[in-house]
């Protein structure tokens, strides 16, 4: 991992007017329709008195690491909690089930292709449903950041009496956004 230099980083920022700073936020903010937001503004409360808060910042500022929270973390045990529904067209939920055979669990290639034609010709079961979720909490993750470094809404929420920080992560295109 390169050196950070923040000094110097800053140097190269302020090298630009105000007006041709601006300018490259609202750039980022037009195009993000086209091809996705260029940055993702992380907004973090920060408290100089607690140790678990600089250990956080240090993470993401010095050592480029981000917060993943398991949905057990999340305040609202509702923020992960959705209904799914199988498309109808059984030619299409046979390919994706032909697509998808690596994300079934480990099983004899018979118990895969038994599990594969009951996905692709059935609807969703109770039971299907019950274990995908299941599977959803213990294994997926929830990063939280948005596309504005300017949002008063976030700055509330999370500016922590104003002693709080938003730092800009790069953005690439990947099929989340």
């Amino acid at each position: 991992m390169a050196e950070y230099d923040a000094q110097q980083q800053l140097a190269q920022f302020m090298c630009f007017s105000t007006r041709e700073r601006r300018k490259g936020l609202a750039g980022s903010r037009k195009d993000a329709a086209a091809t996705g937001p260029l940055h993702l503004y992380k907004y973090r409360p920060l408290d100089a008195a607690n140790p678990a808060s600089i250990n956080k910042a240090r993470s993401l500022l010095v050592h480029d690491r981000i917060w993943i929270a398991s949905a057990a973390s999340l305040n609202d045990p509702r923020d992960m909690r959705f209904k799914l529904v199988l498309n109808q067209d059984a030619a299409t939920r046979k390919r994706w089930a032909k697509e998808n055979a690596h994300l079934l669990p480990k099983v004899s290639p018979a118990k895969r292709l038994l599990r594969q034609q009951q996905l692709a010709r059935s609807a969703m079961t109770a039971e299907m449903e019950l274990g995908f979720k299941q599977d959803m909490e213990q294994n997926m993750g929830v990063f939280c950041a948005s596309t504005d470094p300017r949002s008063k809404l976030m700055w509330t929420h999370y500016g922590g009496e104003h002693r709080a920080y938003a730092s800009s992560l790069h953005h690439t295109k990947t099929n989340f956004f």
